[in-house]
């Protein structure tokens, strides 16, 4: 995305606290400014799998044996037996905030408000006999996915097709903008979970700001 953006009649020119998220086709382009820090974070997982398992089991055992017919002060263990392998890694939930306020004529934040409910709650098909997945997302039985969400952070974040949005909270002010029933702001909580397991390349590629 350039540093021109329009969404639903605003115009923003390169704001770097613009966030916008988009979905699929059974969601709208959402958008709000951030108003705080961005966490991101992620994790391995060893364990102690030993890849020359026959040969410490012949060393277990031997020390068994002695263990049996002396007292000794020495544990029969190899070092290998303490060797960690890598089992997995996965990106962590993303908790992410935007507030969108009611700044200029023609701002109602309640209209983001409404949105956000098309990213986390099912709908209607066939007169109610089905149900729809939140946002159109789907996969096939080959894995593959189609409709998660998008992340714009500013010019210096972009993650495409990344997440699917698991929890979704809303504050919305008591203050109304003056002579109206809008409300001067509203802050939409939710929860970015990754919708597949991301490897180091494509996660660097998000940082664009550079």
């Amino acid at each position: 995305m350039d540093n021109n953006y329009y969404i639903d009649g605003l115009y923003q020119r390169g704001n770097k606290n613009l966030a916008i998220i988009t979905g699929g086709p059974l969601t709208q382009a959402m958008w709000g400014f951030v108003d705080g820090s961005t966490t991101f974070g992620a994790s391995s997982t060893y364990d102690t799998s030993i890849p020359w398992k026959g040969a410490d089991e012949t060393i277990e055992s031997a020390g068994k044996m002695a263990a049996n017919t002396i007292q000794s002060d020495k544990v029969f263990r190899s070092f290998r037996m303490s060797t960690v392998t890598w089992q997995n890694s996965a990106f962590n939930a993303v908790p992410f905030s935007i507030t969108v306020i009611a700044h200029k004529s023609g701002i109602n934040p309640l209209v983001e408000v409404k949105k956000v409910w098309d990213y986390v709650l099912p709908g209607q098909h066939a007169g109610g006999m089905f149900q729809t997945t939140p946002g159109g997302y789907a996969t096939n039985a080959a894995g593959t996915q189609i409709n998660q969400v998008s992340i714009w952070i500013g010019d210096w974040f972009y993650a495409p097709d990344a997440w699917v949005i698991s929890n979704a909270q809303v504050e919305i002010s008591k203050q109304r903008v003056k002579g109206t029933n809008i409300p001067l702001w509203a802050k939409i909580d939710m929860t970015l979970n990754p919708s597949r397991e991301f490897d180091k390349d494509f996660v660097k590629s998000w940082f664009i700001g550079h």
